[in-house]
């Protein structure tokens, strides 16, 4: 099986800072498949991290609001914080 290092992470789309945060998650190095699965949710067209700007925009409290979200989580609590978003 191929080796999953930092390399092949970036060569998945992945930048340095994710892949070493997928590493402290896991507590571990992934396997091929599951860099493939983080690289796939992660990805900059279609993820969370795209989308977040958005989100921000959205309201977080009124009457039609009926579950309160911080702010800085939006609903996922280990998607990597992006520094120029």
């Amino acid at each position: 099986m191929q080796e999953v290092n930092q390399e092949l992470a970036i060569k998945h789309g992945l930048t340095a800072d994710e892949y070493n945060k997928i590493v402290e998650l896991m507590g571990r190095n992934p396997n091929l498949v599951e860099l493939g699965i983080f690289s796939a949710m992660w990805n900059e067209h279609c993820s969370y991290k795209s989308s977040r700007i958005w989100l921000q925009t959205l309201p977080t409290k009124n009457k039609y609001v009926t579950v309160h979200i911080n702010p800085q989580e939006f609903g996922c609590r280990h998607c990597p914080q992006k520094t120029n978003m």
